[in-house]
């Protein structure tokens, strides 16, 4: 039930942020030349960065929340290694997968050198 509420204050803490986070990424970056971002563009990363959570948050969570449950004796150890793969596997998917949502990155065709 603490994990529920937890996650309630989580959501309303990115809402009351919101504002904060727009004002310094819309006007004070972009005073300073650091940030060419649109509003649009920011509310799409946004949307896409709650999607993500979405989707990846809850297994994780629910892995978690498993291995503390049964965990006993040994929880360090089974939850260094959940991290462990978890890292691994979130290295090697986030290239291919997360990263192009939100950059648009070149592909590298092999150039024949004669």
């Amino acid at each position: 039930m603490n994990e529920i509420l937890h996650t309630g204050i989580l959501f309303w803490s990115q809402i009351t942020d919101l504002p904060f986070s727009l004002y310094s990424t819309l006007v004070i970056e972009a005073r300073h030349g650091f940030n060419k971002q649109m509003v649009w563009l920011l509310f799409r990363d946004l949307i896409k960065g709650i999607f993500l959570a979405i989707i990846l948050g809850p297994p994780i969570v629910f892995a978690i929340i498993f291995i503390v449950q049964k965990g006993g004796p040994y929880l360090a150890i089974y939850y260094w290694a959940f991290m462990f793969i978890l890292s691994i596997v979130m290295m090697t998917l986030y290239p291919i997968l997360i990263a192009p949502l939100y950059n648009k990155t070149r592909v590298f065709k092999k150039v024949a050198i004669h």
